[in-house]
């Protein structure tokens, strides 16, 4: 199925207690960038996996080329079956006690592994946290997103982003024995699955320890899921329909916990219909997974965002980036 190299080096035999993981398709252009950051760091207790998912440029060549005496390298090659699978294969083939996700579209500052190490004691003596997360900034040192905490705080992945209404992508350094127990989801015949449905499911049963402080550094390209994110979820629209359908459920739990999360119900319900209509599936089979209320009212509304999305994919994922703080400003 794969082919791995591991590029050897002296004094490396011990185990990293953190494993880079890093899926890449075609990052060709960027993933020497990548490489750059985490020569520059200023603790190396950590391997970088690299996972090349049937890479169709030169991201082979140049991975196959990387050498370093500070860190051990692996490169796993295998055929192209999306990020969902890669991550999976990724997070098996890892050795490390913690995995960081380091998209090679994207890079480290350099004190980003030193700080993880920094709680290492906290994650080990907590069987309930799973994970250590970190801010993400842009290369002009804009914090990704909204966080609403200024201290160190522990929550999960729902009630961050429900309660507290935190927006944008963070870096979450995740306990790997957490990853193998709720991997990513793995839909036949397709290639993608938000990860928002591994981190809900996760959080149904660990918390984590959020930390205000941006250790990682994000770039939205041209060719980056983030940027094209409306054609991925229209073409594989299976794993996009579970993911909204499992997160309108959580959500009316927690309604009924006493958050309010109307708004929220009512536009997540309105994405699965924009998606769901993507499908093969039977109408009666996608009216079947949420309420019959809530079909009522967003499926007319759905309607509309596939017909905006069906004449230009990529209009309301920007302008949604742009209300999340997500786009650059130039």
């Amino acid at each position: 199925m794969f082919n791995s190299k591991k590029h050897k080096n002296k004094g490396m035999d011990e185990l990293p207690y953190i494993t880079i993981l890093s899926p890449a398709y075609n990052k060709g252009a960027t993933i020497e960038r990548t490489f750059e950051s985490l020569k520059a760091q200023t603790c190396f207790n950590f391997e970088w996996l690299i996972v090349n998912d049937g890479s169709t440029d030169n991201t082979q060549k140049i991975v196959d080329e990387f050498k370093t005496s500070l860190f051990p390298i692996r490169v796993i090659h295998k055929k192209n079956e999306g990020l969902n699978r890669t991550f999976n294969l990724g997070v098996r083939e890892s050795k490390g006690y913690l995995i960081l996700r380091l998209d090679p579209d994207d890079y480290l500052l350099p004190t980003a592994i030193e700080q993880v190490m920094a709680h290492k004691q906290v994650l080990e003596n907590n069987s309930q946290l799973c994970a250590v997360c970190f801010l993400t900034q842009f290369g002009n040192n804009r914090i990704v997103g909204y966080h609403p905490y200024s201290i160190p705080t522990i929550s999960n992945f729902i009630d961050y982003r429900i309660k507290d209404k935190a927006l944008g992508d963070r870096l979450e350094v995740v306990k790997r024995s957490v990853l193998i127990e709720y991997p990513m989801i793995e839909i036949e015949n397709e290639k993608f699955c938000l990860e928002s449905l591994m981190w809900n499911s996760i959080a149904e049963h660990y918390n984590a320890l959020y930390i205000p402080t941006a250790i990682y550094v994000r770039e939205y390209n041209e060719v980056s899921i983030t940027s094209n994110l409306t054609n991925v979820l229209r073409n594989n629209p299976k794993g996009t329909m579970l993911t909204y359908s499992h997160y309108i459920n959580v959500l009316r739990r927690k309604k009924s916990e006493g958050y309010k999360v109307q708004k929220d119900i009512i536009k997540n319900s309105i994405n699965y219909y924009r998606f769901a209509l993507s499908t093969k599936e039977k109408r009666s089979v996608i009216i079947s997974k949420i309420p019959l209320s809530l079909t009522l009212l967003c499926f007319i509304p759905g309607v509309m965002l596939c017909c905006i999305d069906s004449l230009s994919p990529k209009f309301i994922n920007k302008v949604l980036n742009k209300l999340r703080r997500n786009a650059l400003n130039t």
